[in-house]
């Protein structure tokens, strides 16, 4: 199996688990003098088995991920900086639609709001970043496609 495959089945583990919590919250009570159509205990232990599936895919492809090793760097750490680059980037581009948003005053007596960023900057330091984020991702899934789980 592939380590991108394992990843298809990580998540499919992890949809798994949330509709299984979904339908053990609305049939773990009942109206009295009802039957449920299911059985709560059927879907803990369905749950369990679940967890524990996803544990064991879990273990092995962080397991894979720190034994790849491409110039020097695990694949863990290529993915934790490609990590660092999203979320440095969601930051910056939150501030930039914060600092841009136009105002309308209606009268000499509204506050004024003034941008104090300088927006061009800002704007190159996350196109600088969605590069080098598009980059390593792609590095990324390419090895997830050619290395097997170990």
């Amino acid at each position: 199996m592939k380590l991108a495959e394992a990843l298809l089945l990580k998540s499919d583990y992890q949809r798994d688990i949330y509709e299984l919590k979904t339908k053990i919250m609305h049939c773990s009570k009942i109206q009295e003098g009802e039957e449920s159509l299911v059985n709560p205990d059927d879907l803990l232990s369905k749950l369990d088995e679940v967890f524990n599936k996803l544990e064991l895919i879990t273990k092995r492809i962080n397991y894979t991920n720190s034994q790849i090793i491409i110039n020097g760097q695990t694949l863990v750490d290529l993915i934790l900086t490609r990590d660092a680059i999203k979320m440095k980037r969601k930051i910056l581009t939150t501030l930039l639609d914060e600092a841009t948003i136009k105002q309308d005053r209606y009268s000499q007596s509204e506050i004024k709001f003034v941008t104090i960023i300088d927006v061009l900057n800002i704007q190159r330091q996350i196109d600088d970043l969605s590069k080098r984020f598009r980059e390593l991702d792609t590095q990324i899934q390419q090895l997830n496609w050619t290395h097997d789980l170990m």
